[in-house]
């Protein structure tokens, strides 16, 4: 078999064993884009511990023993406005990008074979393909040949805050205005003041006991009131460790605290994969809502990225419309949902029921 005429696999999460893993892990270190949230080292431990674990499948674009492609999927009886039963990348609570892990030398046959991939289900309509990165796979999944069926086409498009690697470190100084900076000051010296020593940013990633303290404090807000903090549900405290262990073991976790003295008054995980950081969640200490440490954090959040890692992309992971961050990060990161409709009736009415794509169209 060639990479230009690859397989189709489906696979359940739960049962991926030691031959897969490796040829996953040898994947994600030649993927194209990089993804922390779909390496073995998150989802393995989101399929044993997560609602919908068990219905989760990944699809893999195989070239005999060699992944050029995967992608983890749920069946679903619709997804947005396509009121079609259809297959959606799998949407647990503690992914924020959905990118396919794609072989950088064999991007073009992936496109070819994915945009089949509705065809390896009976009788549904697409595949949904949520918010992966507007870059490459992306390209070539829109330009693959489509052989008679419907082509795929954008469902939706956001962008999120993000920091892009510059020659200097005025990520937020040069996006706020002047008030807004003198603000910041203040807040600064406001917490300072408050618990009589100055805020700085420490990796603690080494430290056994932070990953504890880290969720101690967002157990201490507004998400354990909720019942939204990890800590909130056991086996969601289960996944958190699972994945703490394998990215710190890999070192590719950080645990950065915002720290008064020997107080710890914010902490953000961030995790990385290739040339890119993920902030992917933040605790903070709301009994210190005056000194606004969160807001602290963020920004210096931004100076550690610089001064201390060689990556090129600090992704927020926030909802598009998070004023907080919007307002102290400068730059943003495109995000797109493609659907990959199936061959024949059923493709060409997923494509009929896309109203907000084609409202899209309609306004450009």
């Amino acid at each position: 078999m060639s990479p230009s005429t690859p397989e189709l696999l489906r696979l359940r999460l739960r049962d991926v064993g030691p031959a897969e893993e490796a040829a996953w892990g040898a994947l994600a270190a030649r993927a194209i884009e990089a993804n922390p949230f779909f390496l073995p080292g998150m989802l393995l431990p989101a399929a044993r511990h997560l609602d919908g674990g068990g219905d989760a499948e990944l699809l893999v674009v195989a070239d005999g023993d060699r992944w050029l492609a995967c992608v983890p999927v749920v069946r679903r009886p619709k997804f947005s406005d396509l009121l079609l039963p259809g297959v959606r990348t799998w949407n647990h609570p503690y992914v924020f990008l959905w990118t396919p892990l794609v072989d950088r030398d064999a991007v073009d046959a992936v496109a070819r074979a994915l945009v089949g991939a509705p065809g390896a289900w009976r009788a549904r309509a697409y595949v949904a393909l949520e918010a992966i990165e507007d870059g490459a796979v992306a390209r070539a999944l829109l330009a693959a040949p489509a052989a008679g069926a419907t082509a795929p086409f954008v469902h939706r498009t956001f962008s999120r805050a993000a920091l892009r690697r510059r020659p200097q470190d005025d990520y937020v100084t040069s996006h706020l205005s002047g008030k807004a900076r003198r603000e910041l000051g203040r807040t600064r010296r406001k917490l300072a003041q408050e618990l009589g020593a100055e805020p700085e940013l420490v990796d603690a990633s080494d430290d056994d006991a932070a990953f504890d303290r880290f969720l101690a404090l967002e157990a201490g807000g507004w998400k354990g009131r909720a019942g939204s903090a990890l800590t909130s549900d056991p086996a969601h405290a289960a996944f958190s460790r699972d994945v703490w262990a394998d990215f710190r073991g890999r070192g590719a976790a950080h645990l950065l605290e915002l720290r008064c003295g020997d107080r710890a008054t914010a902490s953000v995980l961030c995790l990385r994969a290739g040339d890119a950081l993920f902030a992917v969640k933040i605790g903070y200490d709301e009994s210190l809502r005056q000194g606004t440490p969160g807001v602290l954090l963020l920004a210096d959040l931004a100076t550690w990225f610089h001064e201390h890692t060689d990556a090129d992309l600090l992704d927020s992971c926030a909802v598009p419309d998070h004023a907080l961050i919007n307002r102290l990060w400068p730059d943003r990161r495109d995000l797109t949902t493609l659907v990959l409709p199936a061959r024949g009736p059923l493709g060409r009415a997923a494509k009929a029921f896309d109203t907000r794509g084609r409202a899209r169209r309609d306004d450009a």
